[in-house]
């Protein structure tokens, strides 16, 4: 992994290509150099993202360890967790990967620059919230400059926590910084609850705009006004698009829709449930049932919902409610589904 020198090293984490690669460093005195002993690791790369020939790679830094490489890359389904560790690296770039844990509180310190994003990929920083005091949520420190320039910022509120209005809840503490088009997605906490992220030049911080309820297994999503991409997973979620051509999957459960402006995908997975499109705008948006093998619509029904819309029915216990749209104006529809076999 090094040369001791400090020349040019890289590191790729990852297996087979059905498989994943982990690095744990974790200990006070425990240090992994790629590159040599230099402090970061100079002309050294550490490469997490999936690639051909191996699986996607996991980096974890924990109970102040310390890893030391010029350059990591977090991308493609790569992970970067961090609980209490150093990543003296000169650049961290998040490209299709996530960075942050999803199950602990911890910090991660990084001695340089920190670019999270990029147009096209999906990328994914996890926040956990456990209270507002220092210590109970998720921190990067972040010594040199930092650029959150797309992705989905997810804050999982965990331990029972429920925030007030003006709650605020400083996740990145860096130098100078820069905010682009970054989506948010919000885990435990019930519908109507609003928040945004407030940049003051380097320092990321979570504005809780009203009073939280908590609910497990609730998603609220709300869009970036660019063209987002979410897969929600399990749980009865809520789902607004905003600007842009979204494309949203509310995955497992019982969910709530909203596009708004753009042309809209809806994607619908198996055991979809009960889900409600809220603004379906025919000729625009479109419903995906790529998973469910359909050849066309004669393989579900399309009725009247009982209120001037449409019932989709998937199955026996799958159903789309499409508010709004009358159900003869959706079934003649040319472009309104989308994802049959040919």
């Amino acid at each position: 992994m090094q040369d001791g020198l400090g020349n040019s090293v890289f590191l790729g984490i990852g297996t087979t290509p059905t498989g994943d690669g982990e690095v744990l460093v974790s200990g006070s005195g425990s240090l992994l150099a790629v590159g040599g002993l230099n402090p970061s690791g100079t002309g050294s790369s550490i490469n997490l993202s999936a690639q051909v020939g191996h699986g996607p790679g996991t980096l974890t830094i924990e109970d102040g360890a310390e890893v030391r490489s010029s350059d990591v890359l977090v991308g493609d389904r790569g992970s970067l967790f961090g609980e209490g560790g150093m990543l003296n690296s000169n650049r961290v770039r998040v490209e299709g990967g996530e960075i942050g844990k999803t199950d602990t509180v911890g910090t991660l310190d990084i001695s340089g620059n920190l670019v999270f994003g990029q147009i096209g990929q999906s990328s994914t920083i996890n926040v956990d919230i456990g209270g507002n005091a220092n210590g109970s949520f998720d921190l990067i420190n972040a010594g040199g400059d930092v650029q959150l320039t797309d992705g989905i910022a997810r804050f999982n509120f965990v331990d029972g926590f429920a925030p007030v209005a003006g709650d605020t809840f400083t996740f990145i503490d860096g130098g100078s910084g820069n905010l682009g088009n970054v989506s948010v997605a919000i885990t435990g906490l019930a519908d109507g609850f609003e928040g945004h992220i407030d940049q003051n030049n380097g320092n990321f911080s979570f504005v809780s705009d009203t009073a939280g309820t908590t609910e497990a297994d609730t998603t609220l999503f709300f869009g970036s006004g660019r063209d987002d991409v979410f897969d929600s997973g399990i749980g009865n979620d809520v789902l607004r698009g905003g600007d842009g051509n979204d494309v949203l999957n509310g995955g497992v459960g019982n969910d709530q829709y909203w596009g708004d402006d753009g042309a809209d995908t809806f994607v619908f997975d198996l055991a979809a449930a009960d889900d409600i499109i809220n603004d379906f705008q025919l000729g625009t948006d479109q419903i995906d049932l790529t998973a469910w093998n359909f050849s066309g619509t004669g393989d579900f029904t399309i009725a009247d919902n009982g209120s001037g819309g449409s019932l989709v029915t998937l199955s026996g216990t799958d159903s789309i409610n499409v508010v709004g749209v009358n159900y003869l104006d959706l079934e003649s529809a040319p472009d309104a589904f989308t994802g049959f076999l040919a």
